[in-house]
């Protein structure tokens, strides 16, 4: 009886393996060359507008002080209507450098940090509109949730944190968790 192993070297499709290589190494390296040009227009953009800060705050500087020593009202209020738009243009590039400045990479950081042992995060819920967060996960017991909240205290990012719900129950009908709700104000 004469049989046949297809698994064997001889068989095997090696032409389908390194196409399928070379496409995930291209893949791979496209991703990496648009995450490092998107890095550096950020960090460019980033750099422009500190200097855009730092040369609107010497104009108002310097309106102050021709304010100040100028004698005439018509001065006064021309250069008080300068100072308000100024101050209008810092507050936009301040609004959009506190926009750049979050990163949810070392927000996910500091909450790995944050974590006691036997503590699984399992899901993470932002709301832009309040400026909150919603972190649910499972611990072993409840002292392991509560140094999580704790912890989230002296975090970069999250400032406050309340434990909205704890619950019991069993994993895999064997294993009994504690399966909680966080709450925690973020600067976003």
């Amino acid at each position: 009886m004469i049989g046949f192993n297809l698994s064997t070297y001889k068989y095997t499709n090696r032409k389908i393996s390194y196409l399928l290589q070379i496409v995930v190494c291209v893949v791979i390296i496209l991703f990496s060359s648009y995450n490092y040009r998107s890095h550096l227009l950020l960090s460019e953009s980033l750099q422009q507008s500190d200097t855009d800060v730092s040369r609107l705050k010497n104009e108002i500087t310097l309106l102050k002080k021709d304010v100040y020593s100028s004698a005439e009202g018509k001065d006064v209020i021309s250069a008080s209507k300068k100072i308000e738009g100024l101050k209008k243009s810092i507050e936009g590039i301040n609004a959009i450098l506190g926009k750049k400045g979050f990163s949810w990479s070392e927000l996910f950081y500091s909450l790995e940090k944050a974590s006691p042992r036997n503590v699984s995060i399992m899901g993470i819920k932002p709301s832009y509109s309040n400026k909150r967060i919603k972190i649910s996960g499972q611990a072993k017991s409840l002292s392991q949730v509560t140094a999580l909240v704790d912890n989230l205290q002296d975090t970069t990012y999250i400032k406050k944190s309340i434990l909205l719900q704890e619950s019991a129950r069993l994993l895999d009908n064997r294993h009994p968790v504690i399966v909680f709700d966080i709450e925690s104000e973020v600067n976003f």
